[in-house]
């Protein structure tokens, strides 16, 4: 994996992200990335194109409010419903994140959370 990333950095395919801080108690605390950094990288990189589907955010907007007109009838009771009926977040702005998370089959099965 080393190797891999080594790679990657060589030849400009790597990016820095800002890496926070969460405390448990213990020294160490745990390292993270938050998701609202790296969707603000990819902005400041004009990468949004990659977390919309490969198109921008004007040509996004009406299937961005389909989404949600969809979402909502199936889920009535999910908590953006209010934030879109008082106006504090708009369905064609706003981008769903899916999180799944994989007990992992490797050596060390460590768990792992993947987003779309």
């Amino acid at each position: 994996m080393r190797d891999g990333h080594r790679s990657l950095r060589k030849h400009g395919l790597s990016e820095k992200l800002r890496i926070s801080k969460i405390e448990t108690g213990n020294a160490a605390g745990i390292s993270i990335i938050k998701l609202s950094h790296h969707v603000q990288h990819m902005v400041d990189r004009k990468q949004l194109h990659r977390l919309l589907g490969g198109t921008s955010p004007e040509k996004v907007k009406p299937v961005l409010k389909s989404f949600w007109e969809i979402f909502l009838k199936l889920h009535p009771d999910c908590t953006v419903k209010k934030q879109f009926e008082d106006g504090t977040l708009q369905p064609e702005t706003t981008i769903p994140v899916y999180f799944h998370m994989d007990e992992g089959r490797g050596r060390l099965a460590f768990s792992r959370i993947f987003y779309n």
